[in-house]
């Protein structure tokens, strides 16, 4: 446990840069995507391609976005029920879980 603590804090840990395999399901709906997007842009003038581009650029920004939250709301969910599993919870002891008040 010790090591992979230290490979977190050097920054050797990258896990949204693991490789996709092919014949996956995100691989073959990426392949679908860029498929069209090809089809669009080919029928489209330069500034037609330019807006396109940009709003696609903007799109792909927001999914990394909400990519990002749901890896540090899942990260969150693991620690706590780490700690609840350490702390002994559903044990007959003086440990309640409350939720976080949002």
């Amino acid at each position: 446990m010790e090591n992979i603590i230290k490979e977190l804090y050097w920054g050797n840990i990258h896990p949204v840069e693991k490789p996709v395999d092919k014949g996956s399901e995100y691989a073959v709906c990426q392949h679908k995507i860029n498929q069209i997007y090809d089809e669009l842009n080919s029928c489209m003038g330069a500034e037609e391609q330019k807006k396109f581009s940009r709003i696609t650029e903007l799109q792909m920004d927001s999914e990394a976005l909400a990519a990002r939250e749901s890896f540090v709301e899942g990260f969150r969910l693991g620690a706590k029920i780490t700690a609840a599993v350490y702390i002994g919870y559903g044990d007959d002891n003086v440990y309640e879980y409350k939720r976080d008040e949002r």
